[in-house]
């Protein structure tokens, strides 16, 4: 299991950096540059249309816990303009055993954002980082660099880089949607004289991945006629006492950056 790293959405559960399930890339570093480095040996990046998030695997060979003198950076060149960013470079991703902060160059520095919609974990030597593609702007092609640093000395820090010499790997986001399967969460079986309630709407994509979709709204029959709903998305449906065996029909819709998903519920009220 990954160790959740103080931050995130959703932590993730055992992920592995091998083929990506969808069009991604893996890279592969040079190893033993340093021995007191955390080295970094493999990195891997994915994207999912479907859910516009971004994943990026980092495996580091000699680091099996995230040690507390250590510290791993995602850098991210989003439009790979060296005009904009600090030498190009907009964001990044700084992780250490003590959590994760998210940075965007404001002209001056990186400042700390926190509204974010990602997830970071390290366990076994790996590390994953998931992060909307939004969040930095990101192009069809970015750029992005992962550095390492490690040691009790400021001054005196071991450190690798993937790629060397200050280069960049370019990676090119997939079309191509990962499939998808939608889940809802209700307060139960509908009941007679009673409320019914759509707590969640989410999508589950085939490589393991998920979350919670925004802008849920719904709409309901009862016994072929329309009723109205309310609270949040008109979700909350007050079912009379003489609906007993009526057919209840909900609707649901609900939306991430870039794609809508829609599930419809049929019941026979208790």
């Amino acid at each position: 299991m990954l160790s959740p790293v103080k931050i995130g959405f959703v932590f993730l559960a055992a992920l592995v950096l091998a083929a990506p399930a969808s069009a991604g890339k893996t890279y592969k570093d040079s190893v033993g540059e340093n021995p007191a480095a955390a080295d970094i040996q493999l990195v891997s990046v994915d994207n999912n249309p479907g859910n516009d998030l971004v994943t990026f695997k980092v495996l580091i060979g000699n680091m099996p816990t995230l040690t507390k003198n250590a510290a791993i950076e995602i850098q991210l060149d989003a439009d790979r303009k060296s005009s904009t960013g600090k030498h190009g470079f907009d964001c990044n991703v700084r992780v250490t055993s003590a959590g994760a902060t998210f940075g965007a160059w404001d002209g001056k520095k990186f400042g700390v954002i926190s509204r974010l919609y990602y997830d970071v974990g390290y366990a076994d030597g790996l590390l994953v980082v998931r992060l909307e593609r939004g969040e930095c702007n990101l192009s069809s092609t970015f750029g992005f660099r992962v550095t390492t640093a490690r040691g009790s000395d400021a001054d005196h820090l071991a450190t690798d880089e993937a790629p060397n010499a200050g280069r960049e790997y370019v990676y090119t986001m997939t079309k191509t949607a990962l499939a998808a399967q939608t889940a809802v969460s209700v307060n139960g079986p509908p009941q007679a004289g009673s409320p019914f309630m759509v707590i969640a709407f989410g999508v589950i994509f085939s490589d393991g991945s998920g979350r919670n979709l925004v802008g849920v709204a719904c709409t309901a029959t009862l016994g072929g006629a329309r009723i109205a709903g309310g609270g949040p998305g008109g979700c909350q449906f007050f079912l009379p006492k003489n609906a007993v065996g009526k057919r209840l029909v909900v609707h649901v819709i609900g939306k991430t950056p870039t794609v809508t998903y829609r599930k419809t519920l049929r019941y026979v009220v208790k």
